[in-house]
């Protein structure tokens, strides 16, 4: 405390000091021109006159009065603003002047000043100067634009549009020939894509995603072709251009890569990236790495490090490497597997009437549920080459928070107008219900496995999640692996029991040859809507 005490005595001691020095420096005529007698005063205010101070500064401006000669009313009627004017150019130097006039003399109302900085100072307000009058501005009311209501506010935002209907280069019908033949080209392409990156290019890309698959449920002008550009577009923007060890350099040239294939996808030069993806395809090796006795300890270890115990196990069981070379003799074998399906029969199809199906029930599918299902779908990936594990990263990733959860909406959205609306140009769900087909060596003959979109399955789960206890009743307990808790090995166990029954001399197996692809899908739509008609507009 007498610390503190000392610091401001010492203060006051010093500015007391500073302001005696002050005054001594100046003259006492110095001190008598700063003041201003009782008789000066008076004679200003009689004037009406502002109080000036000999070498002040700044002052505010006149303010034009009806007694002045330049004054000039109001107009209400035509709205005018009177605003003040910008201050006005310094006055010519006394040296300029004539020389009749002293330099300390103002030439305009001839009040003598003490310097010639004075004078200048004193013409910036003085009421005889010409330049000092108030201007005025006139602002019409026709020249204010009307303001814009706050609820209109909304619609002035532009609505995100797909890129690829921005393109002014291209015509659609171009650019929809171009992703027709764009989609022919990838599906056969290998997988060899790199995972989506995080950030700013990453978040644009699925927000693209999002717009296509929105355009597509809102029956645009672009319908035809936007779910064909949503598969086509992973194909063309992430594709691998190199395997590099090095990680960081790797990201690195990924996202350089997205970036300028992004911007080639804004701009509608489709042929340029397929010309670049065509490149990076030829010099991949080609063909199919069988399961041999020297690969199989590395396959294996690679599947339960990526948490595929099923296909692990199967790996182990197998006696001979799956999958065949697509030649001649394949595609031949393919073909019969898939003939032309068996004459719809009437004594197979069901009658009866079709109940009303209320829409509501569709309600609960929302953007969490479809998260849900991708986080537990696994699996290939099908004609986009994305699989169930980048999928799930590009939805449920904190790396894409808002965008992912945009497009887990718009997903929503789709699989609503699909349960709820028959959709009568078919062409445009090609995309999404086309699968990859595996010819699967069965020694002897061929198995075809067709692996579809990964989003297709999440769809369908959405789907069979908010019908499930409709599904069930609908079968009646025929169909042991719809809805029910180890519905498979209760029929094995049930059927150990037969055997085992004494009154049981024997049990039949009967396998219809190519039984689900002689199917008749007409007679099969018909019985779906007679037993699950909740489904059979999704069907």
């Amino acid at each position: 405390m007498p610390r503190l005490l000392l610091r401001v005595y010492t203060w006051c001691c010093c500015s007391t000091g500073f302001f005696i020095m002050l005054l001594a420096s100046l003259s006492a005529d110095q001190i008598q021109e700063m003041t201003l007698n009782p008789a000066q005063v008076r004679e200003m205010l009689s004037n009406s006159q502002p109080l000036v101070l000999p070498g002040s500064v700044h002052h505010p401006p006149p303010i034009a009065t009806s007694e002045s000669p330049d004054f000039v009313p109001p107009d209400m009627n035509s709205w005018d603003i009177i605003t003040h004017p910008p201050e006005p150019p310094d006055p010519p130097l006394p040296s300029q002047l004539s020389h009749d006039i002293p330099s300390n003399v103002c030439p305009d109302c001839s009040k003598v000043l003490r310097s010639a900085r004075g004078v200048a100072q004193h013409r910036r307000l003085c009421p005889s100067n010409a330049s000092v009058v108030s201007s005025r501005v006139e602002i019409h009311m026709a020249d204010i634009p009307t303001p814009v209501p706050l609820v209109n506010l909304v619609n002035l935002t532009p609505e995100p549009q797909p890129l690829v209907s921005q393109h002014d280069s291209d015509s659609e019908s171009s650019l929809k020939s171009k992703i027709y033949d764009a989609f022919e080209v990838v599906v056969h392409w290998r997988k060899n894509l790199f995972d989506m990156p995080k950030g700013a290019i990453g978040k644009s890309v699925v927000k693209e995603m999002a717009n296509l698959i929105d355009r597509w449920t809102n029956n645009s002008s672009e319908r035809g072709f936007c779910l064909k550009s949503l598969m086509v577009l992973p194909n063309l923007l992430l594709q691998r251009s190199s395997n590099s060890k090095n990680a960081k350099h790797q990201n690195k040239n990924n996202r350089e890569n997205l970036i300028r294939r992004f911007q080639l996808w804004q701009d509608g030069k489709i042929d340029d990236l397929m010309l670049e993806g065509r490149a990076i395809q030829n010099r991949l090796s080609s063909g199919f790495k069988s399961s041999s006795a020297e690969n199989k300890p590395r396959l294996f270890r690679n599947m339960m490090s990526e948490g595929n115990l099923k296909g692990a196990l199967r790996l182990l069981s197998e006696q001979k490497a799956g999958i065949l070379k697509m030649d001649d003799a394949t595609l031949s074998l393919l073909k019969e597997k898939h003939p032309e399906c068996e004459p719809a029969h009437e004594e197979f199809m069901l009658e009866g009437p079709i109940p009303v199906v209320q829409n509501i029930i569709f309600d609960e599918i929302d953007a969490d549920l479809v998260r849900s299902m991708a986080l537990k779908t696994k699996g290939a990936a099908g004609p986009s080459n994305l699989d169930a594990d980048q999928w799930r990263r590009i939805l449920c990733s904190k790396d894409f928070s808002v965008e992912g959860l945009d497009l887990c909406r718009s997903i929503a959205n789709m699989t609503k107008s699909l349960c709820t609306t028959k959709v009568s140009d078919l062409e445009t769900l090609e995309a999404l219900v086309a699968c990859s087909l595996i010819p699967l060596d069965k020694d002897p003959g061929v198995r075809p496995i067709g692996i579809g979109e990964v989003l297709r399955r999440i769809m369908g789960k959405v789907v069979t999640k908010i019908l499930q206890k409709d599904l069930v009743n609908s079968v009646d307990g025929v169909q042991m692996c719809v809805g029910q808790q180890g519905g498979a090995e209760a029929a094995v166990h049930a059927m150990v029991d037969l055997f085992d029954d004494e009154s049981s001399h024997g049990l039949i197996q009967v396998d219809a040859t190519n039984a689900f692809n002689s199917l008749n899908r007409k007679v099969l739509l018909n019985n779906v809507f007679q037993n699950c008609p909740e489904i059979a507009i999704y069907t």
